[in-house]
């Protein structure tokens, strides 16, 4: 929630996209990058929230690539046995 409201961050963005679509009279489509472990559950969520009034269309989601994980001294780190870690490759890649 925002510290103004009620509202999610995301509906606020919603907000702000939907206003200046109709200040300038386009559409404007909103890209949302996520990661492997919150893809699902982010679109889920704003399905379940109609995209806080956006087309559908107009909302992209896409999940942010993996890459083995590194502690110190560059060592790589393990999930489990015989399995890598993996951390998001941040920034789109």
């Amino acid at each position: 929630m925002t510290p103004v409201g009620q509202s999610s961050l995301c509906e606020l963005f919603a907000e702000t996209i939907k206003a200046a679509g109709r200040t300038h009279d386009v559409a404007i489509p909103w890209s949302i990058m996520t990661g492997a472990s919150n893809h699902v559950d982010t679109v889920s969520f704003f399905r379940n929230h109609d995209y806080f009034g956006l087309p559908e269309s107009d909302v992209i989601f896409f999940a942010q690539a993996m890459l083995p994980a590194f502690g110190f001294r560059a060592r790589l780190l393990l999930a489990g046995k015989n399995r890598l870690a993996r951390a998001p490759d941040d920034h789109g890649g």
